[in-house]
């Protein structure tokens, strides 16, 4: 399975994207605890945030490895 990592994790349409067009496991990250809630909020609605896992940490700090960094 592929594994992203969305660093910064926008408004959580690109990580639902992902998560749906490549059924990939998809880690969003941010240093924004305020952004860290609305993120989680919004994707609570799809059926796909069973596939995103939201870290509030520095991007460099997340121990994994990943198929692709997008931002």
């Amino acid at each position: 399975m592929l594994k992203f990592l969305d660093i910064g994790s926008g408004w959580v349409c690109l990580g639902l994207y992902l998560s749906v067009a490549f059924v990939a496991d998809v880690t969003l990250v941010t240093l924004s605890s305020e952004h860290l809630a609305y993120s989680i909020q919004s994707a609570a609605v799809s059926p796909a945030s069973a596939l995103l896992r939201f870290v509030l940490r520095y991007f460099l700090s997340v121990d994994c490895l990943f198929s692709l960094f997008v931002s």
